[in-house]
């Protein structure tokens, strides 16, 4: 769904790739779908971006969810956690429920 916001706006993706660094890039970036969760939070960090997005949530709170997000995803991806803690699980349905809401 991030992915779809940032699509979604009218932000050029040259205004996006200004925010990251460029030898972090193992690719050429030619759209929003190139990028990685964490260039996606990068972009999103961004006061002006976020203003410009225009989301019916504040940036803090919006950060806090990904945040966690990118954390848990990272756990699961590179430490092959066998079974998600109920608590992860939790936040994951919480953050799906604040991103529906935004989309409607």
């Amino acid at each position: 769904m991030i992915r779809i916001i940032l699509t979604r706006s009218d932000i050029p993706i040259e205004d996006m790739l200004r925010l990251l660094d460029p030898d972090k890039l193992d690719k050429k970036v030619q759209r929003v779908s190139d990028l990685s969760f964490g260039q996606y939070l990068i972009i999103l960090q961004n006061e002006e971006i976020f203003r410009r997005i225009n989301l019916p949530v504040s940036r803090t709170r919006l950060m806090e969810y990904f945040s966690r997000i990118h954390e848990i995803r990272n756990e699961v991806m590179h430490f092959a956690v066998d079974e998600t803690p109920y608590e992860d699980v939790k936040h994951l349905r919480e953050t799906l429920n604040l991103l529906q809401e935004i989309m409607e």
